[in-house]
């Protein structure tokens, strides 16, 4: 996934957009569907393929999402959507097919829903000027975008540390001995609180600046994150990571 990202900005203005996602959707859901016959360095790999693909649909939206005249609302819709799907996804796969069917339970329904999903892709733009775009991919200097530059160095310590922390909530809620419920619980409602929190974004979209809203939100993952830190109980965690999510 991170291979895929960071080499986005290269390929993403040379493909077609419509065709190479839903290229992309149906060989996401190709992988998980090897995986669930896999074991050991054939899993792997196949569980690296779905990351790969992954990373080229996430790549290519937020390529779209750029074009729009309003990014900040266009970004938030984006993340409410997504956020809210996973969390009935989140909710759904441990009751009726992790429990019953395991692992292969969750790979088929995963891949079932990423070709449901990737009917959207008819409703995507389809790029008329693929040849002259590739002739126009330029990266400026230090001395034209130095403050952008920080930025985004400042931005990718953050991903860094956002994903690291997504990952381990559950190895962390999993100290406190959960029930499935009680895990499937934590991770609905985390990426509802997501949804809501990206609705707000698209709600107050470009209107409210950047300074302050950046301050607030660090400010809030903050409090979710010393909160995880010093949580001596399931809800403690729980509701932390809600707030962190929120943030």
């Amino acid at each position: 996934y991170l291979i895929g990202t960071l080499a986005s900005p290269i390929w993403v203005d040379r493909v077609p957009w419509r065709k190479f996602s839903l290229a992309s959707a149906i060989l996401a859901a190709f992988a998980l569907v090897i995986s669930a016959h896999q074991t050991g360095v054939l899993l792997q790999a196949s569980w690296f393929c779905f990351g790969l693909f992954c990373s080229f649909m996430h790549s290519l939206c937020m390529r779209i999402l750029a074009e729009m005249p309003d990014e900040e609302r266009a970004y938030g819709t984006r993340v409410s959507v997504e956020l809210i799907t996973i969390s009935a996804l989140l909710f759904i796969l441990p009751i009726l097919f992790i429990n019953k069917y395991q692992y292969a339970g969750a790979a088929y329904a995963l891949a079932g829903f990423i070709i449901l999903l990737s009917f959207g892709t008819l409703f995507m733009p389809q790029r008329k000027d693929i040849a002259s775009a590739s002739q126009k991919v330029a990266f400026p200097s230090w001395s034209h975008a130095g403050k952008s530059y920080i930025a985004l160095m400042i931005f990718l310590t953050y991903c860094l540390a956002n994903v690291g922390l997504w990952i381990f909530v559950g190895e962390i809620a999993m100290a406190f001995n959960p029930e499935p419920e009680q895990i499937s619980l934590l991770f609905s409602v985390l990426k509802v609180l997501g949804g809501v929190a990206g609705i707000l974004g698209a709600v107050i979209g470009s209107r409210a600046g950047t300074k302050y809203p950046n301050i607030i939100c660090f400010l809030i993952i903050c409090a979710g994150s010393l909160g995880l830190m010093i949580a001596d109980n399931l809800t403690m965690i729980m509701v932390s990571t809600w707030v962190w999510e929120f943030g």
